[in-house]
C-alpha cells in the first residue's frame, strides 16, 4: 500500500485475510485515503481508526500523518499474534493512551520529540510510567521478533514497510529456504507465558 500511496487508517486482524495459498489479503478499505487526499493545510481528518489499534499521535490529535499509523497498527497486530488477544484494549482513547503508557512509557519530548507539535500536548495529564514492560510481555520471543516489536511499537518516527520487509524475521519467512509446510509460526506454549506477563502488568 506504501508503494502506491494508500493509508489503510483501520488495519486489524479482522481486515487481515489469508488465502488458502498462503496468500495475504487486506481488505476493507472504507477508511482509507491516498497522500494526494490531504487537505489544502496538508492534514487528514483524525477519522476511522479502529481504538485497539490507534497510533497514540493520532490521539494527540495529530492530522499531518503518513504510512506510521498504520505501522502501528501492523505492530499492534504482530504482538497479538504471539499473544492470542490485543495487545492494547482500552474501551475510549483515554483508556488506550493510558495503557499504551504503561508497557511503552509516558509519551514526552525526551522520547517523542514532535509530541509537543501535536494539538492535544499539555491537554493530557498522565501518571508517570517508565515503560519498558515490552520486553517483559514478550520475553519469550526470539530476538528476531523483539526486533520487530520494538521497531513498530513505538512513539515518533517509524520504519517504513519497506525497511521492515528486510529486517531479519521478515526475510527468513520470504526465503523460502527457512520455512516448509511443517514450519510452526504459531507457538500456543509461548503465547500463554506472553499472556500471563500481560495480566501482571494490568
Amino acid at each position: 500500500m506504501q508503494s502506491i500511496d494508500i493509508i489503510h487508517r483501520d488495519l486489524k486482524p479482522s481486515n487481515i485475510l489469508l488465502t488458502k495459498n498462503a496468500k495475504v489479503k487486506i481488505c476493507d478499505f472504507g477508511s482509507a485515503v491516498e497522500i494526494k487526499d490531504k487537505d489544502e493545510t496538508g492534514n487528514f481528518q483524525n477519522e476511522g481508526f479502529t481504538t485497539w489499534y490507534k497510533a497514540p499521535e493520532l490521539i494527540f490529535g495529530k492530522r499531518n500523518y503518513l504510512f506510521e499509523i498504520d505501522i502501528w497498527s501492523f505492530g499492534c497486530i504482530f504482538a497479538e499474534f504471539h499473544l492470542g488477544v490485543p495487545l492494547f484494549h482500552g474501551q475510549n482513547d483515554f483508556i488506550q493512551l493510558n495503557q499504551i503508557s504503561t508497557i511503552v512509557g509516558t509519551p514526552n519530548e525526551k522520547n517523542w520529540p514532535d509530541i509537543k507539535n501535536t494539538p492535544n500536548y499539555k491537554k493530557i495529564d498522565f501518571i508517570e510510567n517508565r515503560g519498558g514492560n515490552l520486553l517483559d510481555i514478550f520475553k519469550y520471543l526470539s530476538n528476531e521478533e523483539l526486533e520487530v516489536i520494538k521497531l513498530t511499537i513505538c512513539y515518533g518516527e517509524r520504519v517504513s514497510a519497506f525497511h521492515l520487509l528486510n529486517v531479519i524475521y521478515f526475510k527468513n519467512i520470504i526465503d523460502e529456504k527457512h520455512f516448509n509446510d511443517n514450519t510452526i509460526f504459531y507457538n500456543n506454549e509461548r503465547k500463554s507465558r506472553s499472556y500471563q506477563s500481560i495480566l501482571q502488568i494490568e
